[in-house]
């Protein structure tokens, strides 16, 4: 799992956390955490999906991305 952690990714997670620290209510850190519920939103049906593996794997994008909305937000609550 941690693999997926690339250079890059951690890089972004570094400059949303020292924007976090600085303005918690700068309206972008609140726009990155619409964005990741609105991209979320977009996996609402994998229930319903009837190919097992995609459904699957829609439930764990769907999963995946509301939890990175749950980290995000708390993150701005800590600072708030």
């Amino acid at each position: 799992m941690f693999d997926a952690l690339t250079a890059p990714i951690v890089a972004d997670m570094d400059r949303f956390q020292a924007l976090v620290e600085s303005n918690p209510n700068d309206p972008r850190c609140r726009a990155v955490v619409v964005a990741l519920e609105h991209s979320a939103a977009a996996f609402d049906g994998w229930a319903a999906e009837a190919d097992p593996a995609l459904r699957k794997e829609k439930q764990t994008l769907h999963a995946g991305l509301l939890a990175a909305a749950q980290i995000c937000q708390a993150m701005r609550q800590q600072h708030v």
